[in-house]
């Protein structure tokens, strides 16, 4: 038996009629159909072995072509032709959750600005220098939402696309117009105040290949989230999680990297305000996309916050409103249990005092009441979602 190859680069072995005494023995993991089979003599000097014999290697496809033995002083032999299967190399796909298409290499930076003159120049050329470093193909838009100051006069100096609003319109409205300006399929946010930690953004690309949003979790080893709002920020994080079903560390970070094609699944759910970030990442959750956190640093603002104590009353509404909208029976059963739990037990005090009151059938038939809306919400939730 010999090794070779064809002219057209197809692999075989040349088996004689009469095997010898041990019998012909074909490598482990081959497989092989005859696919011709002739009187031919045909012989391969460059294989390394006389008739009767066996190659010494069986190791990787040979390089050597067949020649005809009518050429040659051995004595030719018939042979058979097979055609053999080297089993191909098996490689692991990776599934970035609901879309499995691989995107190229481009992003787009979406930084809204509303008053932010005199520090949105510095924080654009920041992103332009770390982006230049990568292998990533990029463009910047600076969305000016309606200042008052030079925040897009600045913003233009440093060669960045500047989208202006003569009305402010809000953080989430400055986002949209932002993406939908976009010339890649990736979307990179961040402020202009600060904030975030360019130099994180690396980090951010280097997950985009397993995921749908990469988000820069504020958790690392210098945060500087004011004290007045780390309670509301921690309830609201366990809200969310307890939800949604699993851990959310950072529910409305400013610094993600998104697909295009996940923004516009939401897009009619996506608010004009703060909650943009909030409403995403809980879509996200709830939907079974593929996203994952990457620890960065958080940094003192520069200039103003716009963030008010009442945005921690609308934050959590939004939780709660887009829980309803994807997973209502995580709302309506809790709340239906606590009606319950609460009728019986004034019901089982009543019993005690020999005296049924209105308040514990007002409560067992109000636990019921929001268990049966619940469902017709879960059922809603399914019937729209085969649509």
């Amino acid at each position: 038996m010999l090794a070779g190859a064809d002219s057209d680069g197809r692999v075989g072995i040349l088996v004689a009629d009469r095997p010898p005494a041990g019998g012909w023995i074909v490598p482990a993991g081959w497989s092989g159909t005859v696919m011709e089979s002739d009187r031919r003599n045909w012989w391969d000097p460059k294989a390394g072995a006389r008739r009767g014999e066996l190659p010494t290697s069986h190791g990787p496809r040979p390089q050597t072509s067949l020649v005809d033995a009518a050429a040659l002083p051995l004595q030719p032999v018939p042979i058979t032709w097979f055609m053999i299967n080297i089993p191909e190399e098996r490689v692991i796909e990776e599934i970035a959750g609901n879309d499995p298409l691989r995107l190229e290499r481009a992003v787009t930076v979406v930084i809204p600005a509303y008053n932010e003159g005199d520090h949105v120049a510095e924080q654009v050329r920041a992103v332009q220098r770390t982006l230049a470093a990568t292998d990533w193909a990029y463009e910047v838009i600076v969305v000016d939402d309606g200042s008052s100051d030079a925040t897009a006069t600045e913003a233009d100096l440093t060669g960045a696309v500047v989208l202006r609003r003569p009305q402010n319109r809000g953080y989430g409205a400055a986002l949209k117009l932002g993406i939908s300006r976009a010339q890649y399929d990736w979307i990179l946010i961040t402020d202009a105040d600060g904030t975030y930690p360019v130099e994180a953004i690396p980090s951010l690309l280097a997950e985009a290949d397993r995921n749908e949003m990469v988000i820069g979790g504020r958790l690392g080893a210098n945060v500087a989230i004011p004290l007045i709002r780390r309670p509301a920020k921690w309830f609201l994080n366990r809200l969310a999680g307890y939800l949604a079903g699993q851990r959310l560390p950072d529910i409305n970070s400013g610094l993600r990297l998104m697909r295009r094609s996940l923004i516009q699944r939401y897009e009619f759910l996506l608010p004009d305000g703060f909650s943009f970030t909030t409403t995403i990442t809980m879509s996200a959750a709830c939907n079974g996309h593929a996203f994952v956190y990457v620890p960065i640093d958080y940094h003192a603002r520069l200039g103003q916050s716009s963030i008010r104590a009442r945005h921690a009353y609308d934050f959590t509404i939004l939780i709660v409103r887009t829980i309803v909208f994807f997973n209502p029976l995580k709302v309506f059963l809790p709340l239906g249990a606590v009606l319950f739990v609460a009728g019986v037990g004034k019901f089982i005090f009543d019993i005690t005092r020999d005296n049924l009151s209105e308040s514990a059938v007002l409560g067992i038939i109000g636990a019921l009441v929001v268990w049966s809306v619940g469902l017709l919400a879960d059922q809603n939730v399914r019937i729209a979602g085969r649509r």
